[in-house]
């Protein structure tokens, strides 16, 4: 009987684990818990003047959003990029503010194609925030 328990105890936190690591490795829940922890403080620096808290990450900006990018795949040519925008006007932007057209593919959700086989999408997570996908 205690072979049968270790057993289905260890199927168990084997389950656990694994669904751990997805969740951590998931851009899309990455970038929402990014939002949850940061989200306040970068509001309150932007509306005060003193900029992006020190420890949120690297990130880019100009007069219309700024950019963390949180997670990145693939090498070189291969390469995709995940992460969030803060847009001071709450509308959605491509990747770092390129000058393509995004088409609404459904409530919230952009897609939008570059040049050649470039492409991503972004997605509104709360006022202000969205998540974003880049493909190389």
């Amino acid at each position: 009987m205690k072979n049968g328990k270790r057993k289905w105890l260890c199927i168990l936190l084997a389950a656990i684990l694994l669904s751990t690591a997805l969740i951590n490795f998931d851009p899309k829940i990455k970038a929402e818990k990014f939002v949850g922890r940061w989200g306040k403080a970068i509001e309150e620096g932007i509306a005060s003047g003193t900029g992006v808290p020190a420890g949120a990450g690297d990130f880019v900006g100009n007069d219309e959003m700024i950019q963390f990018t949180l997670s990145a795949r693939g090498f070189g040519s291969q390469t995709s990029y995940y992460g969030v925008y803060y847009a001071y006007e709450d509308v959605p932007h491509t990747f770092q503010y390129g000058d393509w057209e995004l088409t609404e593919i459904r409530e919230g959700v952009w897609e939008w194609q570059g040049g050649g086989d470039n492409h991503g999408l972004t997605e509104k997570i709360r006022d202000h925030w969205y998540y974003f996908e880049m493909y190389f």
